[in-house]
């Protein structure tokens, strides 16, 4: 009896857990992506930087 009672709780929590990961992913992934784009635009709205390779003070 108290092994199946156990069993029946580790399910429970099973499908819990795995219910609130899949009802959170989704957000997590669109955090990502919105702080991938972000990044993405701060790199590319900034044309006025110097290009990032090393001067040649030899010239």
């Amino acid at each position: 009896m108290t092994i199946i009672v156990k069993i029946v709780v580790a399910l429970g929590l099973l499908a819990l857990f795995a219910v609130i990961l899949i009802k959170v992913f989704p957000f997590i992934l669109l955090l990502l992506a919105a702080v991938g784009l972000w990044k993405l635009y701060q790199a590319m709205s900034r044309p006025d930087r110097p290009p990032r390779n090393p001067i040649d003070w030899n010239q």
